[in-house]
């Protein structure tokens, strides 16, 4: 095994997160920015909420079975 790791690549174990807080996260991100266009006007923070949502939403992805 000691051999294995010096010749160079090997695979590391990766641990994910449950996403239910993020779809919320999601969906809430949404909703502000319907609500900010619509009532606040505000460039910066329909900004500041169209990066956070561009920023979260490329995050899901889903796993094969089995």
């Amino acid at each position: 095994m000691t051999e294995y790791r010096k010749e160079g690549i090997f695979e590391k174990p990766l641990t994910t997160m449950n996403g239910i807080a993020m779809v919320f996260l999601l969906i809430i991100l949404i909703a502000l920015l319907v609500f900010s266009v619509a009532v606040l006007r505000n460039p910066i923070i329909i900004v500041v909420v169209a990066l956070s949502i561009a920023f979260v939403a490329p995050g899901f992805f889903m796993l094969q079975p089995n």
